[in-house]
């Protein structure tokens, strides 16, 4: 019992102590606030900080909390949906959508999609997709993936098969999976090896002016015929002698050879007549 009473004995006191060490440092801190020794803008943020907590006032959100795109809509695999969907966020389709998809944010196709989609970003994965895509930055569509539809985007990477017209302002990788039926508008256009391409690839949306080139090309023959045609009219007629001149000068033995006579011979037109008797 003697040692029980000790140990409670030692508790109250231990206990007592530590109420006169609290009481102390709160007069401590009294004292400095009744003193003014505390900086006043941290008193200020303090209570700032502590009105804020009072009325629960809650931390900003970002752009996409606002928004609304940061939120993500599900359609699972089990799931089949006849109707258009219209979303401000992002939607996964790993199911069967029949109807017309809109989204704000990313749009990811793994199931099977019958409509039109217009999307921030569209990937598909695996996907079977009859109807035109719509990105405003980039259109991915990966091995495995069969679209029926027209793409446009911003650039797009395509190592699936697409039946449709391809019109893109920017990059177009064509991987060597890939099988494309229809054209191809793009800016810049790489073509890895073992791609399939049935249809015309034009790069409209380049910045190099390809019809400048050729013009200014045909402007400089143009000119050097121009100067060629200008050099021959400048140069003197060679100065013709009568026939008659060029015989007296082979009789009196001044002209003996072809070359000489060549020189000084006059260009002219000889008749002659197809009877016998002329």
């Amino acid at each position: 019992m003697g040692f029980f009473k000790d140990f409670k004995e030692d508790l109250n006191e231990t206990a007592s102590d530590f109420s006169k060490n609290s009481s102390s440092d709160e007069e401590m801190v009294n004292t400095l606030r009744q003193s003014g020794k505390v900086d006043p803008e941290l008193a200020k943020l303090s209570a700032q900080i502590e009105m804020g907590k009072a009325v629960g006032v809650e931390e900003p959100k970002s752009e996409d909390e606002k928004d609304g795109t940061a939120e993500t809509a599900v359609i699972t695999k089990g799931l089949t949906v006849s109707g258009n969907l219209d979303s401000t966020g992002s939607i996964d389709i790993y199911g069967t959508v029949t109807g017309d998809v809109t989204c704000a944010g990313a749009l990811n196709i793994t199931g099977i999609l019958t409509g039109n989609s217009k999307a921030g970003n569209v990937k598909a994965d695996g996907a079977r997709i009859e109807g035109n895509i719509v990105s405003e930055k980039a259109a991915d569509i990966l091995k495995d993936c069969v679209v029926i539809g027209d793409i446009t985007a911003s650039s797009t990477f395509i190592a699936g098969a697409v039946k449709g017209n391809i019109d893109v302002k920017g990059p177009v990788v064509i991987d060597s999976t890939a099988v494309i039926i229809g054209d191809i508008k793009s800016q810049t256009l790489q073509i890895n090896s073992g791609a399939t391409i049935d249809g015309r690839c034009t790069q409209c949306y380049s910045e190099i002016n390809t019809a400048q080139i050729f013009e200014k090309k045909e402007e400089a023959a143009d000119d050097n015929l121009q100067e060629a045609v200008a050099e021959k009219e400048s140069q003197p007629e060679p100065e013709q002698r009568n026939i008659d001149d060029v015989l007296d000068n082979i009789a009196a033995g001044k002209m003996s050879s072809s070359a000489d006579i060549k020189d000084e011979y006059v260009n002219c037109l000889l008749y002659t007549s197809p009877s016998p008797r002329d």
